[in-house]
């Protein structure tokens, strides 16, 4: 009887394992066409590629309120969880088909990209109860995070880059240039939790009524006026982290982040606690 019982076990676990395998190997890819997007700017000297989230698709699809309303969302991820050589694309910049269609097989073969947005779509259609047949495992649970940490992962999107020549210091509020960037990805990194906090900064940013980033621009005045006697090294990390500091307690900002946390929560890969 026990023998029987382990060999259950043993099933079982093998069972799960090979969902979880499955589910990593879920294709979201024959969206990534529609998903994203890439184009050419030319100026007078030379020209560049850009890829971004097609936020231009019609209402019709399921994807539009995705892209069209939480692009941000999106492109946090393709910009900071994307690892295919992007200077790939370069060679074929005056071809803008075959440039799209290198761009959509280079996506689709960067399974670090996919670990990270599979389930950002997994979820959102999950919300919109759109998961075909083979999509919806029921496997994926949502992580759960604390309030707490909500407002640090957004704190570090106020980032200060460099110490300028006159001793001021350079801030920036950005998908590129910010606290996480460049940080190796652990167990304790959140990026879809990085990717809501972002979207959010930034959609709330120039509205007129709120009063974070004003706040924090004159916090940057403050923050540039101490620490003068210090390296520009040593002033840079301790008015980095003032400032991470001073915006997770920013209580204009926390409630905007618990605010479109609930209104978005559906979409989203993570539970506040």
């Amino acid at each position: 009887m026990k023998k029987v019982l382990y060999l259950l076990i043993a099933f079982l676990c093998n069972s799960i394992v090979s969902i979880a395998q499955n589910f990593n190997q879920i294709q979201f890819v024959d969206d990534y066409s529609k998903l994203f997007q890439v184009t050419v700017e030319k100026n007078k000297e030379s020209s560049f590629v850009f890829i971004f989230p097609n936020n231009k698709l019609d209402t019709s699809d399921v994807f539009s309120d995705l892209t069209n309303n939480n692009t941000l969302y999106l492109d946090y991820i393709l910009e900071n969880y994307s690892s295919f050589e992007r200077s790939k694309l370069v060679d074929y910049k005056n071809d803008t088909v075959r440039l799209k269609e290198e761009f959509i097989e280079e996506l689709k073969k960067d399974s670090y990209f996919q670990k990270y947005v599979n389930p950002l779509l997994y979820w959102y259609l999950s919300s919109k109860q759109r998961l075909g047949s083979g999509k919806n495992l029921g496997l994926l649970r949502k992580e759960k995070i604390s309030k707490e940490q909500l407002f640090t992962t957004a704190s570090k999107f106020f980032h200060a880059v460099m110490v300028k020549p006159d001793s001021s210091v350079y801030f920036k509020v950005c998908v590129g240039l910010n606290g996480f960037k460049g940080k190796p990805v652990t167990s304790e990194s959140h990026p879809l939790v990085e990717a809501f906090c972002f979207m959010t900064v930034m959609d709330f940013a120039q509205i007129e009524g709120v009063n974070y980033y004003r706040d924090f621009k004159l916090n940057v005045k403050k923050l540039s006026k101490e620490y003068l006697t210090l390296s520009s090294e040593q002033r840079l990390t301790l008015i980095r982290e003032k400032m991470y500091q001073i915006m997770g307690n920013n209580e204009d900002l926390r409630k905007i982040l618990l605010s479109e946390y609930e209104r978005k929560k559906n979409i989203l890969s993570f539970e506040l606690e």
